[in-house]
């Protein structure tokens, strides 16, 4: 929501976009502007910053890229289908107990591997 009141605000003014190095919420390369997307110092990084008993209530009830944190119906995780037809979400105690770990998608490894031979 917020890429989009700022687009409503700024657009017209400056490219707004909701990523950086990386997509959106992933974690930031240390380089700026990863890929070569921005020149250095020409970007401004906005963070937004939420309750964290929220933003985890939040996740528990939509876990964005977190395929063990949701109760899989049989026969299991799905992959390459929205999550809502196959599992619901936890219980708080079960989502914030869990470990958090998980299958990292192919086109992570492939963003990964090409930065590597590209150093």
């Amino acid at each position: 929501w917020i890429n989009d009141h700022l687009e409503d605000c700024f657009a017209d003014q400056i490219a707004v976009t909701n990523e950086y190095s990386r997509f959106k919420h992933w974690f930031q390369d240390d380089k700026p502007g990863g890929e070569g997307k921005f020149k250095p110092k020409s970007s401004i990084v906005l963070v937004l910053f939420r309750d964290p008993f929220d933003w985890v209530d939040a996740m528990r009830e939509e876990p964005h890229h977190a395929h063990y944190h949701l109760m899989w119906k049989p026969p299991g995780i799905v992959y390459n289908e929205p999550w809502m037809e196959h599992a619901h979400p936890m219980d708080w105690k079960t989502f914030v107990t869990r470990a958090w770990y998980g299958h990292r998608s192919d086109h992570d490894y492939n963003i990964m591997r090409e930065r590597r031979q590209n150093e």
